[in-house]
């Protein structure tokens, strides 16, 4: 059985309108922060260098939230 705390904590990152993979979402201190595998971001290699505003983090309810800063 898929429990509510997975669903809410499941989202999908998307390159334009095209799905690369999944992440897991969480709120600390009023900010919003996602965690996924780096290959969703910086490719196969991981030698390339996302333009984020062709990025985004859509959560279970089905809302687009825009990446604003990469960390690590």
């Amino acid at each position: 059985m898929i429990t509510r705390e997975l669903n809410v904590s499941t989202s999908f990152v998307y390159n334009n309108d095209s799905y690369i993979g999944s992440a897991v979402i969480f709120k600390s201190n009023d900010e919003l922060f996602c965690i996924t595998a780096g290959h969703n971001l910086y490719g196969k290699n991981l030698d390339t260098v996302p333009n984020l505003t062709e990025w985004k983090i859509v959560d279970w309810t089905g809302t687009a939230h825009k990446i604003s800063v990469l960390y690590g």
